[in-house]
């Protein structure tokens, strides 16, 4: 297995914006990722996701179709290079005047309510899911249920806190989700993935 991340990217033919303005390294990082990924790297399966929900249009405004034209781009060359791709569905967050850890650590009284939040699907998944929808073969893997039961987002779970900071997870809730993400996994590729 092999990772590649380049902070505040998708994996998309797009241009998106970081801090103040565009952030044109995005795309030429990808453009490099995606030339080892059609040469002699190519794997079976690409996973990808990404906290965007738009790209620079050519208007210079930022908009969803923008970006799932960039992700369209990229991975249709690799699905017609038998490379499968699944696109794993942004975390939701946390509202952002909404900071877990202080919350828990200021509550007084049921912290499971004060600090919980109304579920809404992370900022990248409906731009994910409309390119998963535009690429013939790409597929979806989508575990908010277990992050946001009951459509609530709870900061603690069982006995361990889901979020560390923003819409990141700790590292032992996502240690725990990873069950669930191999059958959702093994579920949208039943013919390369094998429980």
């Amino acid at each position: 297995m092999r990772i590649y991340v380049k902070s505040s990217c998708p994996f998309a033919n797009a241009v998106v914006r970081w801090r103040t303005g565009p952030y044109p390294e995005c795309p030429a990082w990808g453009a490099k990722v995606l030339d080892r990924l059609l040469g002699d790297e190519r794997p079976d399966v690409v996973l990808t996701s990404a906290v965007r929900g738009g790209a620079y249009s050519a208007d210079g405004i930022e908009r969803r179709g923008a970006l799932v034209t960039g992700y369209v781009d990229y991975w249709q060359r690799l699905t017609k290079a038998g490379v499968r791709v699944v696109a794993v569905a942004d975390t939701p967050q946390p509202p952002p005047e909404r900071d877990i850890r202080e919350c828990l650590l200021g509550a007084t009284g049921d912290f499971q309510d004060v600090c919980s939040y109304a579920y809404g699907p992370g900022y990248g998944t409906p731009a994910l899911a409309a390119a998963v929808g535009a690429v013939p073969g790409a597929a979806m893997v989508d575990l908010d249920d277990f992050i946001c039961p009951a459509d609530t987002c709870w900061p603690v779970l069982g006995d361990t806190i889901v979020y560390r900071n923003g819409s990141h997870l700790t590292r032992a809730y996502a240690a725990s989700l990873a069950p669930a993400f191999w059958e959702a996994l093994t579920h949208a590729l039943p013919d390369v993935v094998h429980p």
